[in-house]
């Protein structure tokens, strides 16, 4: 369980950096986005990537459009 947590803290933080360095953007700015991509992707993993029939599967869309246009 700790492991798993290190290694999700770990690309947690690799996804801010990247993100802030492909988007010039602050580091807080990253870290929000990187926060909306997560939580994009445990939403994908709790629905399945192939339902798009819940208010949840819009709600997933939607962040990942937030996080693509920043």
């Amino acid at each position: 369980m700790e492991e798993e947590r290190i290694i999700e803290a770990s690309y947690f933080m690799n996804l801010a950096i990247a993100i802030m360095e492909d988007y010039d953007i602050t580091r807080v700015e990253a870290i929000e986005v990187a926060k909306a991509v997560m939580l994009k992707e445990t939403l994908e993993d709790l629905l399945g990537r192939d339902s798009y029939n819940s208010g949840l599967d819009r709600i997933a869309d939607t962040l990942e459009v937030v996080a693509t246009r920043v």
